[in-house]
């Protein structure tokens, strides 16, 4: 912007000054113009300091042409580049000190360059385009501002949600496997049990097949009624640690299973 600005002024100049040594003044000072410009990037963000330095000498700049080279008045444009730098780099209170020192001085400028009635609307024209510039800028850094915290506070949500789900992930593990370790307590207690009385099934069974046959019998029955039942808890259980899918058993056992 600041480049279109210095080639617009000095484009007018040039097409409407005649005399030789007005020009070299203003291709002089419009190259010196130039250099400030294009140094201006690095020396501020070596040190603040630097950038007081191009004020004062950009402001003199244009001072210089619009005091100098009588009756045009557009060379206040040059004013413009550093209040805008002022509002973007500087603090407020810092920033609204130099564009009132070089609003004030550009208007004095005009007025002591131009008839009254002709440097009125100068007056108000260009410390107008100053604070349109100066506050268009200061919102384009502010919304610039807003939108690097919002990236920011998007990525502390991302993370923070990131976090969140490992935790329901490590907070699931753990509730499986203490389902796991009580399914596997439940299977230990229920088959220690079962082959308990299995084991005094078969001894009572050893010791009366030759007494007494028929109880023998019974006993045997009572053992496989037992083995039963222990096959049937541990699938019970086996198919809590992992059930079956529909697809693996098929779709009229599952709805056996799921009938009782």
């Amino acid at each position: 912007m600041f480049y279109l600005v210095l080639a617009a002024v000095v484009a007018r100049a040039l097409f409407q000054i005649d005399n030789p040594l007005d020009i070299k003044y203003i291709v002089g000072m419009s190259v010196f113009y130039l250099i400030l410009l294009i140094v201006e990037p690095w020396l501020i963000s070596r040190s603040l300091t630097f950038l007081h330095v191009l004020n004062l000498l950009q402001a003199g700049i244009a001072l210089f042409l619009l005091a100098f080279i009588d009756e045009f008045d557009f060379f206040s444009l040059l004013f413009i580049p550093p209040c805008v730098l002022s509002i973007l780099h500087f603090p407020l209170r810092t920033a609204f000190a130099w564009i009132g020192a070089i609003t004030l001085v550009m208007v004095v400028a005009l007025l002591d360059n131009f008839p009254l009635d002709e440097s009125v609307g100068y007056i108000i024209i260009y410390p107008a385009a100053i604070l349109l510039f100066s506050g268009s800028a200061y919102l384009a850094m502010q919304a610039e501002e807003a939108r690097n915290r919002s990236e920011a506070l998007l990525a502390d949500l991302q993370v923070a949600n990131r976090k969140l789900r490992e935790y329901a992930a490590q907070v699931e593990e753990l509730a499986a496997a203490n389902e796991r370790n009580r399914l596997a307590r439940e299977l230990h207690d229920s088959v220690t049990q079962i082959i308990f009385g299995l084991t005094l099934s078969a001894q009572a069974a050893r010791i009366l097949i030759t007494r007494d046959p028929p109880r023998a019998a019974a006993e045997l029955d009572h053992i496989q009624v037992l083995a039963k039942n222990a096959l049937a808890e541990m699938r019970a259980l086996i198919q809590q640690l992992h059930p079956r899918s529909v697809a693996e058993e098929g779709l009229a056992v599952a709805l056996r299973r799921m009938a009782g």
